[in-house]
């Protein structure tokens, strides 16, 4: 039978049926997307967690956080988000609201300087200053910036991060490694030395951020 249009059922029917294919065909490419742009980090992830890379001389010197703090288990004041802070990995310096003091800027100073030595990946990293409660008139954001131009100073409200620390968190929002402060300038090295191996490894493996 041919339709008015001149067209036969079949026809008719394949035009139709086109549309719904190419529909088909389109979700089937977002996802395949989604898994490729996920897997490295996934890769990344599961590697430290199964120790698929110590036979290559991967290990954390950080501590592996299990079970693993995700986006869900924290929130920042203010409507801060992850994707605020783009997507990159982090470096959170866990300090205090109060004010940052000699040690706590002797940490800050640490991060940057594990982020400079990234080189090229640098950019991929993003420095925040993390602390419980509102900043009290007396803590001077100034001096910190001064040691870490980019840093960003985020108010945690909720979470199971402690003050005085250091963490690593991916650009989905998990918290992985975590390393106890430097105590002083002679052992600032050692311990940005291992935190540096760490990160290393992670961009080397995650091809997100």
């Amino acid at each position: 039978m041919v339709s008015a249009l001149g067209l036969s059922l079949a026809q008719i029917q394949k035009r139709i049926e086109k549309p719904m294919n190419q529909t088909r065909n389109d979700k089937i490419q977002v996802i395949a997307l989604l898994i490729l742009f996920s897997l490295p980090i996934v890769l990344a992830y599961a590697g430290y967690w199964l120790g698929w890379f110590k036979n290559v001389g991967v290990a954390a010197h950080g501590r592996l956080l299990n079970p693993v703090v995700t986006a869900e288990d924290y929130k920042f004041a203010n409507n801060q988000t992850i994707e605020s802070a783009g997507k990159a990995w982090k470096i959170l310096i866990y300090g205090s609201g109060e004010r940052c003091d000699q040690m706590c800027e002797l940490n800050v100073a640490l991060a940057e300087h594990v982020r400079l030595a990234l080189g090229k990946d640098a950019s991929r990293v993003r420095l925040i200053y993390v602390h419980r409660g509102k900043r009290s008139e007396a803590f001077n954001t100034g001096d910190v910036k001064t040691l870490a131009p980019g840093v960003l100073f985020w108010e945690i409200v909720q979470g199971p991060l402690i003050p005085g620390k250091i963490y690593i968190m991916d650009p989905m929002g998990n918290v992985m490694l975590e390393y106890d402060w430097a105590p002083d300038a002679k052992s600032a090295p050692l311990h940005g030395k291992g935190m540096l191996k760490d990160l290393r490894k992670l961009l080397k493996y995650s091809h997100i951020g």
